[in-house]
């Protein structure tokens, strides 16, 4: 609606959340000059949502993804969630907490549902490819129940740059 919602920024850029008006507005996402590949948006009010550019600067697409930001109902678990942001490939990704599968075949340009899984003072976290390679692992890491956590895979399949936020 007339609104920068992310400025321009280096790849693999996590940008923050910003309240936009609720509805349907024409988007304009631009990758490297380009102007990015947009599906029709509807944004509910009070709904929490991701923005997902993926792909190529030549060939970018954006897909908007559903967050849901909700305290766990348990109040010693923690809930999360896996991004595949890669720029290519269509191997899906794998997300295991303390050796428990959480998430399975996240293919680029789409999300996990959540999972509750519980708190620990020391999570063991990983990313695999469908392959069984590992593609990112966090050890010994405080995850306390009562938050929300989504894991980043970002940028290019051969060499992806991960991270995980904190959503709640």
């Amino acid at each position: 609606a007339g609104s920068t919602v992310v400025e321009a920024g280096a790849v693999q850029n996590i940008g923050s959340y910003v309240t936009v008006p609720s509805g349907s507005a024409t988007w304009t996402v631009t990758a490297g000059g380009n102007a990015a590949s947009v599906a029709p948006i509807n944004l509910v009010a009070g709904s929490d949502n991701t923005l997902l550019v993926t792909g190529t600067a030549a060939a970018a697409t954006a897909t908007l993804l559903t967050d849901d930001n909700h305290a766990p109902t348990v109040s010693t678990n923690a809930k999360m969630r896996l991004i595949n942001g890669l720029s290519s490939g269509t191997e899906g990704l794998q997300l295991y907490v303390d050796l428990a599968q959480v998430a399975t075949g996240v293919t680029p340009g789409t999300a996990s549902t959540y999972r509750a899984v519980t708190g620990s003072t020391n999570m063991y976290i990983e990313v695999k490819a469908a392959s069984g390679t590992s593609v990112w692992t966090l050890s010994n890491r405080s995850i306390p129940g009562g938050n929300v956590y989504t894991v980043f895979v970002l940028g290019n399949a051969s060499a992806p740059a991960t991270t995980m936020l904190r959503d709640r």
